[in-house]
């Protein structure tokens, strides 16, 4: 027997790897989500645009979600989000 590892993307077919990849993307995505939620729970916002961008994330969370996703909650996220916007680009003007 050989010691060396075996490739196994090498025996996969294409549907195999699309899906393969897919899960290693995801993987990466929730490790990185991860990170970024400690980190906002280790610091503390000092202005409100770092207090926004945490509701943002928050609010992008519970978007994904099937409640957030329902008509009337998609709209709420939508004007939501549209008058954060508008507010940093006041306060960006400033």
């Amino acid at each position: 027997m050989a010691d060396t590892p075996i490739v196994l993307d090498e025996h996969r077919g294409r549907e195999d790897l699309k899906k393969t990849d897919i899960r290693r993307q995801q993987l990466y995505l929730s490790c990185q989500r991860e990170k970024l939620e400690c980190l906002f729970l280790s610091t503390e916002s000092k202005t409100w645009p770092d207090a926004v961008g945490k509701a943002l994330y928050l609010i992008s969370l519970f978007a994904e979600t099937r409640e957030g996703q329902s008509p009337r909650n998609a709209r709420l996220i939508r004007h939501v989000l549209c008058e954060m916007e508008n507010l940093q680009a006041e306060e960006d003007e400033t």
